[in-house]
């Protein structure tokens, strides 16, 4: 049985003596057996055989086994400790002893690592059986089974975490076992606490001290890396031999443990722990150099994250800033929101102290939304273009997409990233035209993460101009094809759908917040997601009411357009009317027919509009449209209403866009009820029109209930009172009573029945 120390090789082995029927004697192995004769005189003196006088070791031994005969005793001898075997002569009895042992012998050696002798031929004539370190790891089940044998209160994560940190070491487990015992908070099991010191005096005491100089040596140089290979052992300890040593570690069982045989070795961690804090502490030049070695041969190799690691325990700065930079430009050009460990837990006079930390912090930053944090000081194409997209751009923030598209940037990723971000920028200016172009041909890229944005965006574009049909399509694809949900080609495709939903007259559920971290890098998304959180929140009897910068903004002037928003005021409190010339028709012909204008005068004032073979958005034709019809059906001129309605619901039909036929006005569903009459191909559409208008009316958009909103509304259709409700979910009645406002407010109904009526219509209930 070979393992390391505190594997349970002797509990296990006195487990087992105790259910022999036979006589066993047990040797523990003492430094003084290495003397002359020491050993041969323990053994024969174990087996209870009269000490024969005489210098040769393997006569005595070989007396005894007569003596043994004779008796015809069969016995079991445990040899524990073999390991502090070391001299020639002793190793020699022990050979002998287990080639020439008697049928009636079974002898059981305990040892933290082969003895050197050459056991081929026991394997070969199968006289031998083995036990090793990894048929005595603990399981996960029987380290809980050993653990709930201690009486200790864990949860099924404490004892997952005592597992992975000793890797199954019985010994490991019980000295965390026993610091839990003498009062460690099992929160506390990942600090390098209690539990940590008592395996580190473990393992001084037991391994470490016995460790000779050179063994010593060698396995503080190569313990600062998880996993070694040849070379890099070699590189780490300065020896060529490192490969040989290794092996010669590994068959010793000391803690080294080899990776399916692929010359690819691993210290026990714990043990590696305890080593490098002794490294350290006596050697902390050595270690830093060690570790800077390391760094820069994972470097060679593109191992970006460990070459990282270890020029941080290295303290090598330069090399630290060009892996930092170089990992957050591979997860940038590749459309990958950069890894939140890049400059974590770095002093800020280092990030100040080299460019290109300053640079990923200052990146960092804006794509954070912590604008006030960046530099504003620093310009490179890369950070240039990542400002104008969270801070708005201009044509020096083009100019650098550029320089990062030219013919002489090498990396094509680059090149398409930039081509991204220009393309996004200049949406973000408000042209359509050129950005619209640009995303078409990004998005034909089978799926890349760049394609999937361009797609995302180039939805987004289509929804926000009434093409609902291209909008759906592509914003589908790319939504369900997310494997990461915080994702900008995620939160554009969602922003897409919400406003395809809301122009076609549907509920919204599912609508990315301004501050959601998918949103925040670009000032776009930015945009459009706060226009469609303002306006869903805003009652119908109050002004929309938006920040300067964005209530300005001409992807926000598209998206009010699209939700039928045509006046809203700024933050200052200024008028700001939205869209182009046709929304300002439609605005004074509304103006006319609310202060009692005759439809001569209204329809004077869109007709040209309607006649016109100009590019009109889809909501604002069908609302004039509807506007026509309106204002004719309140003169009687019933012939002339219903051919501008007709002429509406088409549109609608063929465009997706039937919000604008959703007004409950009883002028206009008398007009649908005549058309309902007419054997069309769009009387399918009118009669459910007239059953959307029916329903209860509430906002496009609903925001998500929180659970005990949720468990409120389940009783709202009930007799209960806001009391009884309180009493059965133990709240008291204002909780209850603030639940049902917000449920109210989010359904959009200020009654308990339409509550109801709402939430069974959108089988919440």
């Amino acid at each position: 049985m070979s393992a390391p120390a505190g594997a349970g090789k002797t509990t296990l082995v006195s487990s087992w003596v105790e259910q022999r029927d036979r006589p066993v004697e047990w040797l523990t192995v003492e430094d003084r057996d290495n003397e002359p004769g020491g050993f041969a005189e323990a053994l024969v003196g174990a087996l209870g055989s009269p000490l024969i006088g005489g210098n040769d070791d393997i006569k005595l031994l070989d007396r005894t086994f007569d003596e043994l005969a004779a008796q015809s005793c069969s016995t079991v001898l445990v040899l524990d400790d073999v390991d502090r075997l070391a001299e020639p002569g002793a190793l020699a009895v022990l050979d002998h002893l287990l080639r020439q042992a008697p049928s009636f012998l079974d002898v059981v050696v305990v040892s933290r690592g082969d003895p050197k002798l050459s056991l081929g031929r026991l394997r070969l004539e199968r006289r031998l059986g083995e036990i090793r370190e990894p048929a005595l790891g603990f399981r996960l089940l029987e380290t809980t089974a050993l653990l709930e044998g201690c009486d200790l209160d864990l949860r099924r994560d404490d004892v997952t975490l005592i597992q992975s940190r000793t890797g199954g070491w019985a010994a490991g487990i019980r000295l965390f076992a026993s610091a839990i015992e003498s009062g460690l908070p099992p929160a506390r099991l990942r600090d390098a606490g209690p539990a940590q010191a008592a395996v580190e005096d473990y393992l001084v005491d037991e391994v470490i001290s016995r460790l000779d100089d050179e063994t010593l040596e060698f396995m503080s140089r190569t313990c600062i890396v998880h996993e070694l290979t040849t070379d890099l052992a070699v590189l780490l300890s300065g020896r060529t031999t490192a490969g040989e040593r290794l092996a010669e570690l590994h068959r010793s069982e000391l803690f080294v443990t080899e990776l399916e045989r692929s010359a690819r070795y691993r210290y026990q961690e714990l043990f590696a722990t305890v080593l490098r804090a002794r490294l350290r502490q006596r050697q902390p030049d050595l270690a830093r150099r060690l570790h800077a070695l390391a760094s820069r041969w994972y470097a060679l190799r593109d191992l970006v994250v460990e070459a990282e690691r270890h020029a941080r325990l290295a303290e090598d700065w330069e090399l630290l800033a060009t892996l930092v930079e170089r990992r957050w430009v591979e997860a940038t050009v590749n459309g990958a929101r950069p890894p939140d460990d890049l400059l974590a837990d770095l002093p800020p006079a280092v990030v100040v102290g080299h460019r290109p930390l300053a640079v990923v912090a200052a990146a960092t930053a804006y794509e954070s939304g912590q604008v006030d944090d960046a530099s504003d000081q620093l310009s490179t194409p890369m950070l240039d273009v990542i400002r104008a997209r969270a801070c708005g751009g201009d044509d020096a923030s083009l100019a650098a997409a550029d320089a990062l598209t030219d013919a002489t940037q090498p990396s094509p990723r680059v090149r398409r990233w930039a081509e991204l971000r220009r393309a996004e920028i200049e949406l973000d200016l408000g042209r359509f035209a050129d950005a619209r172009a640009a995303l078409a041909a990004l998005a034909d890229g089978e799926g890349s993460p760049i394609a999937r944005e361009a797609g995302g965006l180039l939805a987004l574009v289509d929804a926000l101009d009434g093409s609902l049909v291209a909008a759906r399509a592509l914003a589908s694809g790319v939504a369900g094809g997310a494997t990461e949900p915080e994702t900008g080609a995620t939160a554009a495709a969602l922003l897409a759908l919400a406003f395809c939903d809301a122009q076609a007259g549907h509920t919204v559920s599912s609508l990315p917040a301004p501050d959601d971290a998918s949103v925040t890098p670009s000032r776009a998304l930015r945009t459009v997601a706060k226009v469609a959180s303002v306006v869903t929140s805003t009652s119908g009897s109050h002004p929309i009411v938006l920040d300067r910068a964005v209530a300005h903004h001409p992807l926000a002037d598209r998206a009010l357009v699209a939700l039928g928003v045509l006046e809203i005021q700024d933050s200052a409190g200024s008028l700001v009317t939205v869209g182009g010339p046709e929304e300002a028709l439609l605005r004074a012909a509304r103006h006319v027919m609310t202060s009692g204008g005759s439809s001569t005068s209204t329809y004077s004032l869109v007709a040209p509009t309607l006649a016109s073979t100009s590019a009109v958005h889809p909501r604002t034709s069908i609302d004039l449209r509807v506007l026509a019809a309106l204002s004719f059906s309140a003169d009687g001129t019933s012939d002339l209403a219903l051919e501008h309605l007709r002429g509406a619901v088409g549109e609608a039909v063929a465009t997706g866009v039937l919000a604008p036929l959703l007004d409950p006005c009883p002028r206009l569903v008398a007009l649908l009820g005549v058309l309902t009459m007419e054997a069309s191909p769009v009387q399918s559409t009118v009669l459910e029109l007239l059953d959307a208008i029916g329903r209860v009316h509430g906002p496009g958009f609903v925001a998500p209930l929180t659970e005990q909103e949720r468990v409120v509304l389940g009783f709202l259709p009930t007799l209960m009172s806001n009391q009884e409700i309180a009493d059965a979910m133990h709240l008291s009645v204002n909780t209850v009573k603030t639940h049902v406002k917000a449920v109210y407010r989010k359904l959009g109904v200020e009654r308990r029945r339409h509550a109801v009526v709402r939430a069974r219509q959108l089988e919440l209930i």
